[in-house]
């Protein structure tokens, strides 16, 4: 019956003779802190937000992704914020650029004020360290107003990327290629690539 209600995803434990099974009416979500908003600057100080983080009712890992999108607009659209999220210290902390990116990307204008909704999604982990997606547990929203600057935008600040890493780049991320995801549907990624002389040596790609 228990399955039935809940539909459910079992981790094993460290005993095998116990399956932790996961129930949602269990959870108690994360909670994200007040967002102080500013006037952003390429060397801006780091924006930090406190949080408290999830409790699946289970000993297992999660997983946390930051949110913004326009006020009111019920995060559609809305943009991941690139992030150093520590769940042992409870903190979040955003490089003002790439705060300034994500909200360019939605519309907002330069040295103008843009009122902005933040989210905190939290997700269970497999023992691959993947996201299982119905897990997904959302934090309370919470608004601030920002004033943008002006910046131009690459390919890899409006799409999502994935990095092509091999050789052929000394296997070193800050000289990679991407692919994107030109349709930004967080699953297709394409792109054109110069892998040199180096393409049988083999590439990976990741996040």
């Amino acid at each position: 019956a228990l399955i039935a209600v809940v539909g459910l995803l079992a981790w094993s434990c460290s005993d095998d003779n116990i399956v932790a099974v996961y129930n949602p009416d269990n959870v108690t979500a994360q909670t994200l802190g007040d967002v102080t908003g500013t006037t952003l600057t390429p060397d801006g100080e780091p924006i930090v937000i406190n949080f408290s983080g999830v409790d699946f009712g289970l000993d297992v890992p999660a997983s946390y992704t930051l949110y913004v999108a326009k006020a009111g607009t019920n995060f559609d659209p809305q943009q991941k914020v690139p992030a150093t999220i520590d769940a042992e210290k409870g903190t979040i902390t955003i490089k003002q650029p790439d705060l300034n990116t994500a909200l360019l990307n939605l519309g907002a204008a330069a040295d103008q004020d843009f009122e902005a909704e933040f989210k905190l999604v939290a997700n269970a982990l497999t023992d691959k360290n993947v996201p299982v997606a119905s897990t997904t547990t959302t934090s309370a929203t919470k608004t601030a107003t920002f004033k943008a600057y002006e910046a131009t935008l690459l390919d890899k600040d409006v799409y999502e990327i994935v990095y092509v890493q091999g050789s052929y780049a000394g296997w070193n991320f800050d000289n990679c290629q991407y692919l994107y995801n030109y349709s930004k549907d967080g699953h297709t990624y394409s792109g054109v690539g110069d892998l040199s002389d180096k393409g049988a040596e083999g590439i990976k790609e990741t996040g």
